[in-house]
């Protein structure tokens, strides 16, 4: 398992090459998805209760909207729970190597962008932030302010000459 004790707060090549930062994620960052998250479950909700409503069963209908309405509480405890413990903004680590792109997660978890699969580059500058696009997925990469245009050069160098890229 990684430490992150090896990331240091400022963009710091390592003796190995490799760009190492961390970065605070915003709390409205994690409100946003937060918020995108009820509104899914409540959409899956909503879904299964006219769905039971069509079966015209009052029994099903109760129960699947008893059913929707709990796991609705309990989402958005968690939600107000994780909102409460990231209220200072939480950090996220990044890497740049020559092959890839590096989201650290904690743990074990951890996204690796190959450079020849960003299919799309995005930068917003007022947000320190860059998004890198594959196919199946975007990587959403947050850089101290002071750091931003080292990274924003380091990514746009190492991306494919066919990836878009657009700056928002």
């Amino acid at each position: 398992m990684e430490t992150r004790a090896k990331y240091p707060e400022r963009v710091t090549k390592g003796e190995d090459g490799v760009w190492r930062w961390t970065a605070v994620i915003s709390r409205a960052e994690n409100r946003h998805a937060i918020s995108v998250t009820l509104k899914v479950m409540g959409a899956i909700c909503l879904f299964l209760i006219v769905m039971a409503a069509t079966m015209k069963d009052r029994q099903m209908l109760l129960v699947t909207a008893l059913s929707c309405a709990g796991a609705m509480a309990v989402a958005g405890a968690v939600c107000a729970v994780y909102d409460r413990m990231a209220k200072n903004g939480r950090r996220q680590a990044f890497e740049i190597t020559d092959d890839h792109m590096r989201w650290v997660g904690v743990g074990r978890t951890d996204f690796r962008y190959s450079w020849r699969s960003i299919r799309s580059v995005r930068v917003f500058e007022e947000e320190d932030v860059i998004e890198i696009r594959q196919l199946l997925g975007v990587m959403q990469i947050y850089v101290p302010h002071e750091d931003f245009p080292l990274v924003k050069d380091l990514i746009l160098a190492r991306v494919s000459g066919t990836a878009d890229v657009e700056y928002v």
